[in-house]
């Protein structure tokens, strides 16, 4: 099997054949492998001569039978697929941390843009947009990219990049998106991780003056930061090619100070200490570390003192101030940082997007790339890990809708009848999620009630998700399940209300939106907070939509009442009317809830609109999968652990190629290889003449029906299932 470079081709793909034909093929350093129309790329963990200019040039213009498989192979296809058809194209590029995503994100664009100057203009360099798109990465490297105990630079925000082109072919420009950045880095990280790449680029590299102005100082003076000084060489070199990439990007200088004002402002209010005063609330025990924040924020240093020691509430008309405790005091602080790097990452993301936009406002051709954090499952899972597995489950939706129409393609095309083919799919634990007075909607009704806790949510998901094919209730009182594609994950509901709410205490806003640092008040006004939200459209969406064409496509899979043990739903394949399908599943923006406040958007909200917004453009693409497999924990070059590689290929639904095809016809077989295999049934192996065709097929298959119908003892099934189609056999 490690010559096969597409396992589609097998006459009967089971999981056990995947992974050992994966294990083969990375073990001789082959680490891409086509199943159908999605590559599986096996992280090799070390560097193989598989991305120099002569590999390139046997990708451009190539067809995709004939070179091995690639993950230039794709975006080759991708970029002369939309030249031919003018149809969008989208590639999404999917793994766990560790698995090579970025690094395959990368090489994808990097190849789409290098075939663009090559049929444009052969042998030119590339254009001064085009390097403007390949430096935006390592800006979105430095701010949302990490060190963690799995990678050594993983993402840990999703992002999709979208390259405009015109008709001819020319690249004019590209747009930008992110996915829930992991804010709580900011001011915490696990053992043997490290925050934000920036952070010990700006220790390292800034220059004395710059330093001075922003009130720096040893880089273990910073408690939210790990620094590592045998790497300082390392951080400096990153910070010189950061200020290199915003120069190439487009970015003013005085955007860059900015910038680096609110990454130092980050890690003096990080380090902000509390202490017990003598009214009994919260005083600052770090008093140089106040100046340093304030000074850099560029606002009052008193009215910072009082936004964070004093706490507001309102009760019937009335503001009550009151004494902040020292743990609430650092609740504030912690918020006001988070935020602070939130907002201004959704800002950094937004100023490349329009650096990047073509300039003469018209329609373009688009190439869109997605880079997407894995399916997670951990020892606790929480607020996080549901909104990233909420993703992948809508992502997964759409990849079976794509496998159930690839196999739908090859029946039509072999004239198979296949009515009576059953394929299942996540409908029902995706509607679980977006009903009416589903899981999102509860968890948003009960973020604004000051009255609900964690206990009342999970007390409130029992009751009204009780039945659900997609939950599980739990004994624990705070936790729940979901019984996702991938598998039940149990999450717990501590501290769930209080990430999503996201709170940010008013006066905290009210003094940031009145700095006099124009970014820092760009980014804390009301008007900001919905173009920073990452959010583009608004209004009701219907989540059938996005699989309800493939290209052009209208095929669709309408499912019945019937439910499997995972919550998934059963229904046969036939075209169904847009109409009918809307009522099942969508997104819905839930009501306010009687009594509460509204005007706030809550983070799953944010996050569920631009889900919204991402798969409404996916579905009017022509897609690529990608699939990032990481081989080994250790992180070491040719070890493959075929039991950890078995969990991967289930959490990015490679699996469920082999399920719908077993759903279906497991077994299909060229006529000559059939004939071969099995002649011996009805003729006779002296018979050289006779040839393997759909006639002697059929003669075969029905001597063997009629036998298996007389066989009176034992259990041996009657040989049943099987249909003759134009150049191959169909056997369940």
């Amino acid at each position: 099997m490690a010559e096969t470079d597409d396992l589609a081709v097998l006459p009967d793909l089971t999981e056990d054949m995947m992974n050992t034909a994966l294990q083969q093929r990375y073990l001789s350093h082959r680490i891409y492998t086509y199943v159908g129309d999605i590559l599986v790329a096996v992280n090799p963990l070390q560097q193989l001569p598989l991305y120099t200019p002569d590999v390139a040039s046997k990708y451009r213009n190539t067809p995709k039978q004939q070179a091995p498989p690639h993950v230039f192979a794709l975006a080759d296809s991708a970029y002369h697929s939309l030249l031919r058809t003018e149809t969008p194209q989208v590639c999404v590029i999917s793994g766990e941390s560790g698995a090579g995503k970025t690094e395959t994100t990368k090489f994808f664009i990097r190849h789409v843009i290098e075939c663009a100057s090559q049929s444009v203009g052969e042998g030119r360099p590339r254009s001064i947009v085009e390097d403007k798109i390949m430096q935006t990465n390592p800006i979105l490297e430095a701010f949302g990219n990490a060190q963690t105990v799995m990678n050594d630079n993983s993402s840990r925000f999703g992002k999709f990049v979208e390259l405009k082109f015109t008709p001819g072919g020319a690249v004019t420009g590209a747009s930008l998106s992110f996915y829930l950045l992991e804010r709580s880095r900011v001011i915490s990280q696990g053992g043997g991780e490290q925050n934000y790449h920036v952070f010990c680029y700006l220790l390292a590299g800034v220059s004395d003056t710059v330093r001075q102005s922003l009130q720096l100082k040893h880089p273990d003076h910073y408690s939210c930061v790990t620094y590592d000084p045998s790497r300082t060489r390392e951080y400096a070199e990153g910070w010189a090619g950061l200020m290199e990439s915003f120069s190439v990007v487009g970015f003013p200088s005085t955007d860059v100070d900015m910038i680096l004002s609110v990454v130092a402002a980050v890690l003096h209010v990080a380090n902000l200490q509390f202490e017990q005063g003598s009214n009994g609330g919260a005083q600052v025990s770090t008093p140089e570390t106040l100046a340093s924040a304030a000074a850099v924020l560029s606002v009052d240093e008193t009215h910072l003192v009082e936004a964070m020691i004093k706490t507001t509430l309102e009760m019937r008309g009335e503001i009550i101030v009151k004494e902040a405790s020292p743990p609430q005091a650092r609740s504030t602080r912690d918020a006001m940082a988070k935020s602070l790097y939130g907002r201004h990452f959704a800002w950094l993301v937004q100023q490349m997007d329009r650096l990047l936009a073509p300039k003469d406002g018209q329609q373009h051709l688009s190439i869109g790339v997605l880079d997407i954090f894995g399916f997670e499952n951990f020892r606790t899972n929480s607020f996080e890990q549901l909104c990233i597995n909420l993703a992948n489950e809508q992502l997964q939706f759409y990849f079976n809708q794509h496998i159930f129409s690839q196999e739908l393609s090859e029946y039509a095309d072999e004239g198979i009848n296949g009515a009576s083919i059953v394929f299942s799919d996540n409908i029902q634990v995706l509607d679980m999620f977006y009903r009416k007075l589903g899981l999102l909607a509860l968890l948003d009704e009960d973020s604004r009630l000051a009255s609900a806790t964690d206990e009342s949510l999970v007390s409130k998901f029992n009751k009204t998700l009780e039945g659900s094919s997609g939950y599980e209730q739990l004994r624990h009182n705070l936790s729940f399940g979901v019984r996702h594609y991938a598998g039940t994950v149990q999450y717990s509901a501590e501290n769930m209300l209080q990430k999503n709410r996201d709170p940010l205490p008013q006066p905290v806003l009210d003094l940031l939106s009145s700095s006099k640092n124009s970014l820092v008040r760009e980014i804390f006004t009301p008007e900001s907070n919905g173009a920073l939200s990452n959010s583009r459209n608004s209004g009701s969406f219907n989540l059938l939509r996005m699989f309800s064409k493939r290209g052009r496509s209208t095929k669709q899979v309408a499912p019945s009442k019937a439910k499997d043990a995972k919550g998934s739903t059963k229904g046969s394949v036939k075209a169904m009317p847009r109409k009918s399908v809307k009522k099942q599943v969508g997104f819905r923006t839930p009501a306010p809830a009687k009594g509460s406040k509204v005007g706030k958007e809550t983070v799953s909200w944010q996050f569920k609109e631009s889900l919204k917004d991402l798969m409404m453009r996916i579905n009017e693409s022509q897609p690529y999968f990608v699939r990032c497999i990481k081989p080994n924990q250790e992180k070491q070059p040719n070890l493959y652990e075929p039991v950890f590689v078995l969990r991967q290929l289930r959490y990015t639904g490679m699996l469920e190629t082999t399920r719908i095809r077993r759903e279906g016809f497991s077994v299909r077989l060229p006529f000559a290889d059939f004939f071969n295999q099995f002649r011996g049934v009805c003729f006779l192996f002296s018979d050289k003449k006779t040839k393997g065709s759909a006639t002697t097929c059929r003669t075969i298959l029905e001597a063997a029906s009629r036998r298996l119908a007389n066989v009176k003892f034992g259990t041996q099934p009657a040989l049943d299932g099987w249909q003759i189609g134009k150049t191959k056999v169909f056997l369940k």
